[in-house]
């Protein structure tokens, strides 16, 4: 229960971790997705990085305004099988 009391605060907090340009909006522009928050998002280990990368990349999923680039997923493989704590078999990617 406190974890997603945690949650939620960070949830309601979320806007202001977004670097927007002048005349941009949150809610209706596309927001780059980083292999960083990918990988602390999927990394237990990585404490409060682990909780702010999973409710960005889970508001982001529900504003459907996440977008990665096509080195973010090769970047992604590296990193979770060969670079964080505890890595993860070919099967689990």
């Amino acid at each position: 229960m406190k974890k997603q009391k945690a949650i939620a605060a960070m949830k309601a907090d979320f806007s202001t971790w977004i670097v927007t340009l002048p005349g941009m909006s949150f809610m209706s522009d596309k927001i780059f997705v980083d292999t960083n928050i990918l990988a602390y998002a999927l990394d237990l280990s990585a404490g409060g990085s682990h909780a702010k990368s999973f409710v960005i990349i889970e508001s982001l999923w529900e504003a459907k305004t996440g977008v990665i680039s096509t080195q973010v997923p090769q970047e992604f493989y590296v990193t979770v099988t060969r670079k964080i704590k505890n890595t993860l078999k070919l099967a689990e990617v």
